[in-house]
């Protein structure tokens, strides 16, 4: 044991849209400086493989990425820890938000390694997978060459690992569409109006509140692509009960996402120190993700320092591929995993 308290471990019961099966997981509890984050481990864990899930945000939780077929593929071969991150989800307790900062959540991430490998054994495959906000997160933790060595592999979806040349590229990304569309006479009204936005940006002084509209404008952007293909009914399903309390989920995320603006999030720019990553790495973006463009993806891709590498763009699918082609998305993350595990 260290310093840090390995809380306890509990079984919890969850019902998934369409299915009448009762699935059952391990939930384990985390405690670390005042806060219980709570990890639920779903899947395989004869496998000897797990792969601990950095959720988007900041203000997400674990479990909204346990949803439909690409969930129910990985978890047929590999255990998924669905964690929820200090002051969101079901995570209880002091968040300290006087010190909320990315230091603290990197010690966060140590403490669930040693939990899992204290619960599982130290030989285990271990994988980070990190979506969006967890990209960023991911991606920091990976700056250090010994938390490298505790994982076989680094798997980062449509991440946020340079927010400064994020929003650049987002602004680039979205001019070229605007004048293509706008052309063709396609939406008009509103490629329009995200048109006159970012043109309207000084791109050397980008404001908060501006970051904050680009974001908005990259979600409102996948409604304007017939090509994003809409999974049908038996392909994505959220869960029907989910041990997520809803508003106070929302309530404390918005908090966390906030107090972690304003300690510096936003200005987190890895591209200079991608280099440092040797780690075995998969990244994957969608073709038409304004959230976070291709484009970003493709410059880590060339920058990691990793023997092993891939990367992959989804052609049909925005911001989240494993909604709009689960199918593909887990299997290819299930290769990259056969390929790296021990």
């Amino acid at each position: 044991m260290n310093k840090y308290l390995l809380l306890y471990v509990s079984c919890f019961w969850l019902f998934s849209c369409g299915d009448t099966d009762i699935k059952q997981g391990e939930t384990l509890f985390l405690r670390h400086k005042g806060c219980d984050m709570p990890a639920y481990v779903y899947g395989n864990t004869a496998s000897n493989t797990f792969m601990i899930l950095l959720h988007g945000g900041p203000g997400g939780n674990g479990l909204e990425y346990r949803g439909g077929v690409y969930a129910e593929n990985l978890e047929k071969e590999i255990a998924v820890v669905y964690w929820d991150q200090r002051g969101q989800g079901n995570s209880k307790g002091n968040n300290h938000a006087e010190e909320l900062t990315m230091d603290l959540l990197l010690d966060d991430l140590d403490q669930l390694v040693f939990l899992l490998k204290h619960q599982y054994g130290e030989d285990i495959n271990l994988f980070l997978y990190g979506h969006s906000w967890g990209g960023t997160y991911g991606t920091k933790y990976l700056m250090s060459k010994k938390r490298q060595q505790q994982f076989n592999g680094w798997i980062e979806s449509n991440g946020a690992h340079d927010i400064p040349k994020l929003n650049k590229l987002a602004i680039e990304f979205f001019q070229f569409y605007a004048r293509e569309y706008i052309g063709a006479g396609i939406n008009v009204t509103k490629w329009q109006e995200i048109q006159k936005f970012v043109n309207s940006i000084d791109t050397l002084n980008i404001t908060d509140e501006e970051a904050l509209k680009l974001n908005q404008f990259g979600h409102e952007a996948e409604e304007l692509f017939d090509e994003i293909k809409q999974p049908d009914e038996d392909e994505f399903q959220m869960p029907l009960r989910n041990p997520i309390d809803v508003v106070s989920s929302v309530v404390t995320g918005n908090y966390t996402s906030q107090k972690l603006d304003e300690n510096g999030i936003e200005e987190i720019a890895l591209s200079d120190s991608l280099y440092k990553i040797e780690l075995p790495t998969f990244i994957q973006t969608g073709r038409y993700d304004f959230v976070v463009p291709p484009a970003l993806g493709f410059y880590a891709y060339n920058r990691i320092s990793s023997k092993e590498k891939t990367y992959k763009q989804y052609s049909y699918s925005g911001h989240s591929p494993m909604v709009n082609e689960g199918v593909e998305y887990a299997e290819d993350i299930l290769t990259f995993i056969r390929k790296n595990k021990k």
